[in-house]
């Protein structure tokens, strides 16, 4: 093997131990199996379901809520503690007068809010999570007297932070060392 097969080997040893593949924690998050599986509803005041107006896929969830009671969908997932994730979400806001309103927690803490904004076609929104063992996503709806539609969410390990446990660094460590013994051998020949 010349040194240039040798930096070949190398340079794919290391793109191979970079790769990450995210794995999705969401159950359900395309509410493909046609109803809420792997959610809890809160429908308060009005029905909530899962029908085919969808991003992708078959089905997207459907929640309403008047204003004196919001429809609320969650689910509880379980994360790694100190773990960057992000979560994202398709929306669609059909019309409605005078309120329309969704908040979305992570842990009981706001991550999105939007008051009145309009109808709109789907829509995707992204945000920067940090995991705490199990957290909790919820989504909590008034579109009096109209509809909103939630597909497609998702959470998944952020690429930037997830741990390799030293494999990355072992690898390049033995291609160093695959580097300097092919390196003396030719400077011997």
């Amino acid at each position: 093997m010349n040194l240039k097969h040798g930096l070949l080997v190398v340079a794919l040893l290391c793109s191979l131990s970079l790769t990450v593949r995210a794995t999705e924690l969401v159950v359900n998050g395309g509410f493909e199996t046609g109803d809420f599986t792997g959610w809890t509803t809160a429908p308060i005041s009005f029905p909530m379901y899962v029908d085919s107006n969808a991003h992708s896929g078959d089905f997207g969830a459907q929640i309403a809520g008047y204003s004196w009671g919001p429809d609320s969908l969650l689910q509880t997932v379980s994360t790694t503690v100190g773990q960057d994730y992000t979560l994202s979400f398709w929306r669609e806001v059909f019309g409605g007068d005078p309120t329309k309103s969704l908040v979305l927690n992570w842990d009981g803490n706001a991550v999105f809010s939007e008051l009145n904004s309009g109808a709109f076609p789907y829509q995707q929104f992204s945000f920067n999570v940090v995991g705490t063992g199990s957290d909790t996503i919820q989504f909590l709806c008034i579109n009096d007297p109209s509809f909103t539609y939630v597909d497609d969410v998702s959470l998944t390990p952020s690429s930037l932070s997830v741990p390799d446990s030293g494999a990355t660094v072992a690898m390049l460590g033995g291609a160093i060392l695959v580097l300097a013994a092919m390196r003396r051998r030719l400077a011997c020949a």
